[in-house]
């Protein structure tokens, strides 16, 4: 019988933003993603808060960072003993038809001044 490849199912470490949707919508930000958020916050004590976006037209996601009190924020909270960062997107998810059946890693960016995240489309990485 031939010799067949292990292949690891988790990931290794990635220096750049990734931004991936877990089953039943849960958003998962690694450490570059999240950095990306200390350049454009608006306020720069405390946790991490964000509201959601989604330009239907160029299947565009987003999350804008804002302060804890503002209107249709969600926290984004750090993953104990890990450099992942979680937030709860599932009614988000649902109300714009993005599936979450299963989980699907994108390339994050800056999409405006104040804006990151990524295209369904073209940010997919496989």
């Amino acid at each position: 019988m031939p010799f067949e490849v292990f292949k690891r199912r988790s990931r290794a470490i990635s220096t750049k933003p990734v931004i991936a949707i877990q089953n039943r919508g849960t958003v998962s930000l690694n450490a570059a993603a999240h950095a990306l958020f200390t350049n454009i916050r608006k306020h720069t004590e405390g946790d991490l808060y964000v509201q959601f976006l989604y330009d239907a037209e160029h299947k565009l996601v987003g999350f804008r960072p804002v302060a804890p009190e503002t209107k249709d924020s969600y926290p984004v909270r750090k993953q104990p003993q890990s450099e992942s960062y979680l937030v709860t997107g599932r009614g988000f998810f649902s109300y714009n038809g993005i599936p979450t059946d299963g989980v699907r890693r994108y390339a994050a960016r800056i999409l405006e001044d104040d804006i990151v995240g990524f295209g369904l489309e073209e940010d997919e990485l496989k």
